[in-house]
């Protein structure tokens, strides 16, 4: 747990509530953060990079057929570089399974967004505990099947802060029926 998180008390199911919800948030902040990486970066050139060759190759298909090339073939050479070159870049990009991880650490990046969503649907119920008990178990899942692409250890504090003070400030004053039994069944954050 981050050094200013709630201290959780059996007696004070707030707490506990809030305890749980700064948890999830960090784990919102590192599963936010999957795509930064370099893979994602050529992903992203990739697909960029293909469809402006794509472009071209299409233009300069019509573009041949047209007018003739240079006598000296430069036309025919420079075409013939950049195909290499991209054939070269697209086997390396295959190798190191770019696309499958940046792929995936975009599905992470949304899935923690769709549970930033829940957790602020669950904070704006009267009685939070049932869906951030939600939240948190779907944030464990997400954790084991994203762990590939979340490479931070530990959030920065700074977002985690900004994000469980932009959650819990405007909440609905809770109430907590049978809520310290329900946090404690549901076990406390790792």
């Amino acid at each position: 747990m981050p050094a200013d998180s709630p201290n959780p008390s059996a007696e004070d199911p707030e707490q506990e509530v809030l305890t749980k919800i700064r948890w999830i948030c960090a784990r919102i902040v590192r599963g936010q953060h999957a795509p930064d990486t370099y893979k994602v970066k050529w992903y992203r050139a990739q697909l960029i990079v293909s469809a402006i060759l794509s472009a071209l190759a299409g233009a300069g298909i019509l573009t041949v057929q047209q007018i003739k090339p240079a006598a000296d073939g430069s036309l025919i050479t420079a075409a013939a570089a950049v195909a290499f070159l991209s054939g070269v870049l697209t086997g390396v990009y295959q190798v190191l399974g770019v696309e499958k991880t940046a792929t995936l650490a975009l599905a992470c990046e949304e899935a923690f967004r769709q549970l930033h969503a829940q957790l602020e649907i669950a904070i704006a119920n009267e009685n939070p505990v049932p869906g951030v008990n939600a939240v948190y178990e779907a944030t464990q899942k997400h954790l084991a099947s994203f762990a590939l692409v979340i490479k931070l250890k530990s959030a920065p504090e700074a977002e985690v802060g900004e994000l469980f003070a932009a959650l819990v400030k405007d909440h609905p004053p809770w109430k907590f029926p049978a809520a310290a039994q329900a946090v404690r069944a549901r076990g406390k954050p790792k």
